[in-house]
């Protein structure tokens, strides 16, 4: 899945940028909000809480699988986020094909027949906000590294 979203924390971003221009390394406190965001994601497969918006039942199918959680499969799509900093950004992001139609739903199939409703499990909805909850738990996350990695 490939999105970019742009998220600025009132009370973080201000702080890191002037880390950076003092020539700080950033990377800790970066990896530490990237690593929040991809926990509330994996999270949000068991837990409705963590989730930006609720998931729409599936329909009843004919294979008998209407028990099995949404989403959950095999565990690929779970199992398969992804964190990495890349100087003064974080990605958090998730490879596999179909992991972009079920964050924002569309359709599918051959001939785009097929709609999958939107599963959000990132904390973002489609214009790029995060939910701010979320938001208060990454910011939770960039103070704690601030402290911890950089004496603050």
């Amino acid at each position: 899945m490939s999105a970019s979203i742009h998220v600025s924390i009132d009370n973080i971003s201000p702080r890191l940028e002037k880390l950076m221009r003092q020539g700080r390394d950033v990377r800790p406190v970066l990896l530490a909000m990237g690593t929040q965001v991809e926990s509330i994601a994996q999270r949000a497969f068991d837990d409705p809480g963590m989730r930006i918006a609720a998931w729409q039942a599936r329909k009843k199918s004919k294979k008998g699988d209407d028990a099995r959680p949404l989403l959950i499969k095999t565990t690929a799509l779970r199992k398969s986020f992804f964190v990495k900093v890349n100087g003064d950004s974080v990605e958090i992001g998730n490879p596999m094909p179909y992991a972009a139609i079920h964050q924002f739903g569309g359709k599918t199939g051959r001939g785009h027949k097929v709609t999958i409703p939107a599963r959000p499990f990132f904390p973002f909805n489609k214009s790029g906000a995060m939910a701010p909850w979320a938001m208060e738990k990454v910011a939770k996350a960039a103070e704690a590294a601030m402290r911890k990695k950089l004496e603050l």
